[in-house]
């Protein structure tokens, strides 16, 4: 998926969160929150920058957060 929308959807027809990986630049916070809350495969982390903020999301909602680089 490269936006939260995509997510969303691919959850909404049944794809298992574990075989969704959220690619694509800019993530918006919110996007990472849902892919965090949704416990998606992996986020990938498109710079140093977008992976501090997929860490400080993971840390504000006391989830972990998996990423790939």
């Amino acid at each position: 998926a490269v936006s939260g929308g995509e997510l969303l959807l691919a959850r909404r027809i049944g794809i298992d969160a574990r075989k969704i990986v959220l690619s694509g630049v800019a993530k918006r916070n919110d996007e990472l929150s849902l892919a965090i809350l949704e416990d998606i495969l992996a986020l990938q982390a498109e710079s140093v920058g977008e992976l501090s903020r997929i860490a400080d999301e993971a840390r504000r909602l006391g989830r972990r957060a998996r990423v790939s680089v």
